[in-house]
């Protein structure tokens, strides 16, 4: 299909973005569409919108790519780097001391010796401020952990630890499987990484799962590992961040509901609607 204006619109927005949920990319996607009644070319499907754009992207190395949230299953986009197999390459609008704090933070979460990969907050704050630079105080170090959520390269979970966000999981993927191969845990069913998920208990299986894969074949099968074929229920595991949320914080997610606001996809925290939104920045 031919490359028009309203390519160049959602680019201009998604580069603004760099992150976006599947909802807000179709919301996007529909404003413009609406807005730009002179471009007469038929409104195509949003895949077939969105390799256009894609094709555009190539040369310069540049992909928008999709996954799901590893516990929701919730579909999410990112604006990725193809050959970045460095962080210094992707999070290029840090500080060399910031950089250097990044890397040891997503090794930190990687090798994680309880395999949860996540760090504790207070334990991040240190070693931000040690691997920082010497004159990184304990303000600047928590600001920066702030802006790594916000960049959605963390995830702040409920229970006060760092974990990678999905958009860390899609555009550190080579990064990561180069760097902490001994630590890399594919799901088994769709084959993507998995540092948020379920493990067969079962000694000779070990089966890893993501959340939203087990919970899809769970509705198709009947109650058995997909690996083993053994009994699944009261016999995995949950790891990962989420598995460190204290049960009373879960119990209240349940009994009160939630302020107002866009779910956050990376699944910790909820965002108030804002002129940061796509749709609003058509304005």
């Amino acid at each position: 299909m031919a490359y028009t204006d309203r390519h160049r619109l959602f680019l201009q927005n998604f580069l603004v973005q760099r992150y976006m949920p599947q909802v807000a990319v179709e919301q996007l996607y529909d404003t413009i569409v609406q807005r730009t009644p002179q471009d007469n070319s038929t409104s195509a499907p949003l895949e077939e919108f969105l390799y256009a754009i894609n094709r555009k992207l190539d040369p310069l190395s540049l992909e928008l790519r999709r996954t799901q949230h590893q516990l929701t299953g919730d579909k999410v986009w990112a604006l990725v780097n193809t050959r970045g197999d460095d962080i210094a390459q992707l999070a290029t609008h840090y500080s060399a001391g910031k950089l250097t704090a990044f890397k040891k933070l997503v090794e930190a979460i990687m090798t994680a010796k309880d395999g949860n990969y996540c760090l504790g907050s207070t334990a991040s704050l240190s070693l931000v401020q040690r691997e920082g630079s010497s004159s990184m105080s304990k303000q600047l170090a928590q600001e920066f952990l702030g802006e790594l959520v916000n960049d959605h390269w963390l995830v702040l979970s409920e229970g006060g630890h760092y974990t990678l966000a999905p958009r860390a999981i899609l555009e550190l993927q080579t990064y990561l499987k180069d760097e902490y191969p001994e630590w890399i845990q594919e799901c088994h069913l769709c084959k993507d990484l998995v540092t948020m998920g379920l493990r067969c208990d079962y000694p000779d299986c070990n089966a890893i799962l993501h959340v939203y894969c087990a919970q899809r074949y769970q509705s198709l099968q009947q109650n058995e590992c997909p690996a083993c074929r053994r009994e699944w229920a009261d016999r995995h595991t949950e790891f990962g961040a989420q598995a460190l949320i204290p049960q009373r914080l879960r119990q209240s997610r349940l009994h009160h509901h939630m302020p107002t606001g866009t779910p956050d996809p990376d699944g910790s925290r909820l965002s108030s609607p804002s002129s940061s939104s796509p749709a609003s920045s058509l304005r």
